[in-house]
């Protein structure tokens, strides 16, 4: 996962997301994030001020094709300042034979000018 070059904005963001495994990988949809910020060396998870909803879709990323996320983050975080910050997206590795999933954490770092 990673930050699309030039489109990090104080509301807003685009990310890649390119599975590079033959695993069955899926996440939720474009509101199933969160937001930390650094500082002093330290990240700190940014407290949501908005109300929003996460529905319960699942999106599938399949082998080699970059799938490209837009996010607007307004009414839940408000409008960032400049600063160093991630976006945190959970992700699932579905396996067919124990019908169970393993659930992973990808994180992208980007800076607001």
């Amino acid at each position: 996962m990673n930050v699309v070059e030039g489109t990090s904005y104080p509301g807003s963001i685009s990310i890649e997301v390119i599975n590079t495994t033959d695993k069955e990988i899926g996440s939720g949809n474009v509101a199933d994030y969160k937001l930390q910020v650094e500082r002093d060396s330290k990240w700190y998870w940014l407290k949501e001020d908005g109300s929003y909803s996460i529905t319960a879709e699942i999106y599938f990323y399949t082998l080699d094709v970059p799938v490209i996320n837009d996010l607007n983050w307004t009414d839940r975080y408000g409008t960032l300042s400049k600063g160093r910050y991630r976006i945190i997206k959970e992700f699932s590795e579905y396996n067919s034979k124990t019908g169970y999933s393993t659930f992973f954490m990808l994180a992208a770092e980007f800076n607001l000018e």
